[in-house]
């Protein structure tokens, strides 16, 4: 029979993907109520580009969050399952991103730190569904 995953140990690539997107999530928290408060002033692209987000763009967002946080929860009680859900957030904020460049002027609200900001998230994104995509092949989880 299979031993239950909290009897399992976890891998400490496990605990650091656990603990930055607890900091990640809280920071974009932050950051998003900073903006909305208008405590962080924005430049004329950013406010038309936040000026132009719907009710489907903010929906989407959310969905998308709550998909990736439902990964993290998956990854760290060592369910296969986390696979898919952080699968499932890549492939919807990649169409996120193409969908806010192509209607939102997206590329034009962003800094050179905000372009490379977002090629590292991806990049990471990506590491971590690789990641647990070899974990689920090697029965780390179950």
């Amino acid at each position: 029979s299979a031993i239950s995953a909290k009897n399992r140990k976890r891998p400490i690539l496990v605990w650091v993907i656990s603990i930055f997107y607890i900091f990640s999530i809280t920071l974009t928290c932050l950051l998003f109520y900073l903006i909305f408060s208008g405590k962080i002033p924005l430049s004329q692209q950013q406010k038309h580009y936040f000026d132009s987000l719907t009710k489907f763009d903010y929906v989407f967002t959310i969905v998308s969050s709550v998909i990736n946080l439902a990964g993290i929860v998956l990854l760290f009680l060592l369910r296969k399952t986390a696979f898919y859900f952080f699968a499932t957030g890549v492939v919807l904020s990649t169409l996120m991103t193409i969908w806010s460049a192509l209607t939102k002027g997206w590329p034009q609200a962003l800094n050179a730190a905000g372009f490379i900001g977002s090629i590292a998230g991806y990049a990471i994104a990506l590491m971590i569904c690789i990641y647990a995509w070899n974990l689920k092949k090697e029965n780390v989880l179950i």
